[in-house]
């Protein structure tokens, strides 16, 4: 299992795309614990190489899709 394809297609299903956010710890959420930390190492990688969108909270860290990449994300996936 690629976990960034899991993260990515995660995110698309819920449409966080843009503006939509989710904060950063429900992203592994739902995921056995063993996997938990690969899939924070995943989205740690998709934010460095921009395909997601970080905001910062007072409450913590927001992320969505970076729409521009969309089409880019949607091969990914497959």
């Amino acid at each position: 299992m690629d976990y960034e394809q899991f993260v990515l297609k995660k995110l698309l299903d819920k449409r966080y795309i843009g503006e939509k956010q989710t904060l950063i710890e429900n992203i592994p959420k739902n995921v056995p614990k063993k996997d938990q930390k690969k899939v924070r190492k995943a989205v740690k990688s998709l934010v460095r190489k921009g395909v997601l969108l970080t905001k910062k909270k007072h409450y913590g860290v927001h992320v969505s899709l970076n729409p521009r990449m969309l089409k880019q994300i949607k091969e990914a996936i497959e």
